[in-house]
């Protein structure tokens, strides 16, 4: 988004930025809530990488 921000005006930005903070906040969200929940290693069909 660095490249159309200084020539576009403010009005326009701050909405287009505002409406992509939504699923980066959603998905950090749910990484956070699967971590807490889950520990760092809930997949048990995935390779163990101190066993090799």
């Amino acid at each position: 988004m660095i490249g159309w921000t200084p020539h576009t005006p403010r009005r326009a930005v701050a909405p287009a930025c505002g409406i992509a903070a939504v699923p980066l906040f959603v998905g950090a969200s749910a990484h956070v809530a699967d971590f807490l929940r889950h520990g760092p290693r809930p997949y048990d069909r995935a390779p163990d990488r101190r066993s090799e």
